[in-house]
């Protein structure tokens, strides 16, 4: 009505399609990091609001058991141990929301008993092996008087080569910080540096 023509009113109807925005949350039973250790299964229990699903990783796609269930396993005996990220997509129609959970896949540690940094280029190192896939770790080793003789903060698969402490045997610590997701780990051992005699 602009003041000069007759009223006009004039109705049509419109379809309106009403969709609810997707919620996803891939760390639905709460654990964040999941940590397991290698070749074990991974839980992957979802929980979403969204006509259709699907899990994805960069890294780890093809160990997903069935991607387009909620709950659904991750076999990890194919992996490289370390972090991973797993993403869990919802859509429904144009909206699409998605979560992330972090995948911490370990190694057992393990660690040899005896160097040699002889200079042969054989076993001249100590170093943990699987270390690597523990984060924030700090490996100690002392001598046999209990006098620290080596430290390593967020300690990554290092090596020590006993140049600063002489032949003999030695006692070392692991230990993995404690988070809320996890409690730690502490990993003891001995060692013995033994340089060859001609």
């Amino acid at each position: 009505n602009n003041g000069v023509c007759t009223p006009i009113m004039s109705t049509n109807d419109l379809e309106l399609d009403v969709r609810q925005v997707p919620f996803v949350d891939a760390s639905a039973n709460g654990v964040d990091p999941i940590i397991v250790f290698e070749g074990e299964a991974a839980s992957l229990d979802g929980d979403q609001l969204g006509l259709e699903f699907v899990w994805s990783s960069v890294t780890a796609q093809a160990a997903i058991e069935n991607p387009s269930l909620l709950n659904s396993n991750l076999i990890t005996e194919n992996i490289v141990g370390g972090l991973h990220t797993i993403t869990l997509t919802s859509t429904d129609g144009p909206c699409i929301a998605s979560d992330t959970v972090i995948l911490n896949i370990r190694i057992p540690l393990k660690a040899p008993n005896v160097f040699t940094p002889d200079g042969d280029g054989i076993n001249e190192t100590f170093k943990i092996i699987g270390i690597e896939t523990y984060q924030f770790a700090t490996v100690t080793i002392y001598n046999r008087w209990g006098n620290k003789v080596y430290e390593s903060h967020d300690y990554s698969n290092e090596e020590w080569d006993g140049s600063n402490a002489p032949e003999g045997v030695y006692y070392y610590v692991a230990v993995q910080e404690a988070t809320d997701t996890d409690e730690g780990v502490i990993h003891t051992g001995v060692i013995q540096k033994i340089i060859g005699k001609d």
